[in-house]
């Protein structure tokens, strides 16, 4: 008689979770937007000290400081250009160390906001180390 009782226990309890699921979802383990594609534009330059185009740089955008969402990452082109494709809203922008050159530096705390249907410029003029 136990082990009947216990059995429905269960199952009213599993039964139960399933009801108030569908009522109040929890999704905070299941991340279901993982990208910030959109349809706002963003058109970032990289511009060396001398105002050449800085090109074949990872640039990194993202709501946070931290690790990109998909979306998040391009690479300038040979006019220094990098273009997102993005949800609107504002972003921060920054580079990836490992290609980054090591004789320059940027400012550190860039940020841009972004508008539906529209393309956003950004330029970044990158500067020499000790100046």
């Amino acid at each position: 008689m136990k082990i009947i009782l216990r059995i429905s226990l269960v199952i009213a309890l599993l039964l139960g979770g399933y009801v108030l699921g569908s009522f109040f979802p929890f999704t905070g383990f299941l991340r279901t937007d993982n990208g910030i594609e959109g349809n706002a534009e963003l058109k970032i330059t990289v511009l060396r000290p001398d105002n050449s185009p800085a090109s074949n740089l990872e640039v990194d955008i993202a709501v946070e400081p931290g690790t990109p969402r998909p979306g998040g990452i391009e690479k300038t082109d040979s006019k220094g250009v990098a273009t997102f494709h993005i949800k609107p809203g504002t972003y921060y922008i920054f580079f990836n160390a490992n290609n980054f050159p090591k004789d320059l530096l940027y400012k550190k705390e860039i940020q841009v906001t972004v508008v539906e249907n529209e393309t956003t410029n950004q330029t970044i003029n990158l500067f020499p180390i000790g100046k």
